[in-house]
């Protein structure tokens, strides 16, 4: 068969299936609003509120981190671009398959700010997301808190949060911008803690409001496990393997031959781009 080179990263003992996972992979120009892509999702994205002259659109390609050392995880799809002139808002939600109402549950997403002078954005679970929350801050932050951490404009930033949620007790929300992906993030390397009472997970939604000019560019919204260890598609490569080997991290059997690629790789010493892999054909 087709000998295929070792990993780059060993498999680490982490490990939690994405629940939900948006790549905005549909095509160039096309607005949010009913928008499909992904998994985990019961339906599309709804537009709930838009102001004056917001214009939100998916544009060609995925968002790079701003450092290789960190940009460990591979993207797909293109991205989420909102821009603006003048005074407006923008609202918009997208339904989780099911409620979580209960234990760990790690978020994340991708941003580059180009430019957003005077003006607040949010994204993450309604009950408590991540963003802008002061028009004259420059600085991310949990759930509306005045403090936060300092944004490099034009440069993206992976943002993580940690949910613990307790039915019958406050919740507790950890946040990190640019962490080690690699590992799981440590709390006590945690830039933002909030302890309240947010109640169930229902939906993503992403909002916005502001005036002057300005634009932002969101990516790889994903509910579940945002570190290397990830393993999307559940075939035994971790998502940060399937990057090395060319595979498809939401497709358990790349090149449809019967074998997970996982197999493939660690057991069969076989390529998992081609379905032919003693080449008799």
């Amino acid at each position: 068969g087709l000998s295929v080179p070792p990993p780059e990263r060993q498999r680490l003992e982490y490990s939690q299936l994405p629940i939900a996972y948006d790549p905005f992979d549909s095509a160039p120009e096309q607005p949010l609003n009913g928008a499909s892509g992904g998994t985990g999702w019961a339906g599309s994205w709804i537009v709930t509120t838009v102001a004056s002259s917001v214009q939100r659109k998916h544009i060609d390609g995925s968002l790079e981190h701003r450092t290789a050392a960190m940009d460990i995880l591979p993207t797909r799809g293109n991205s989420l671009n909102m821009a603006w002139s003048g005074a407006g808002s923008f609202q918009a939600h997208r339904q989780l398959l099911e409620p979580i109402t209960s234990g760990e549950v790690w978020f994340s997403y991708r941003i580059r700010i180009d430019n957003i002078p005077d003006a607040t954005f949010s994204i993450g679970p309604g009950n408590l997301p991540i963003g802008k929350s002061y028009a004259t801050s420059h600085k991310l932050t949990l759930g509306g808190s005045a403090s936060g951490i300092s944004y490099q404009r034009s440069m993206t930033h992976n943002i993580v949060a940690r949910y613990s949620l307790n039915q019958n007790a406050e919740d507790t929300v950890y946040l990190w911008v640019d962490p080690d992906l690699s590992v799981e993030p440590r709390i006590e390397d945690a830039i933002k803690q909030v302890t309240a009472e947010i109640g169930p997970m229902e939906d993503i939604r992403i909002s916005l409001e502001g005036t002057g000019n300005g634009e932002i560019t969101i990516d790889e919204i994903r509910l579940g496990n945002p570190t290397a260890v990830s393993d999307f598609d559940d075939d035994g490569l971790t998502d940060s393997e399937e990057s090395t080997y060319g595979t498809d991290p939401a497709n358990a059997d790349t090149d449809d031959d019967g074998l997970t690629d996982g197999d493939e790789v660690k057991t069969h010493n076989t390529s998992p781009l081609s379905a032919d892999t003693d080449e008799d054909e």
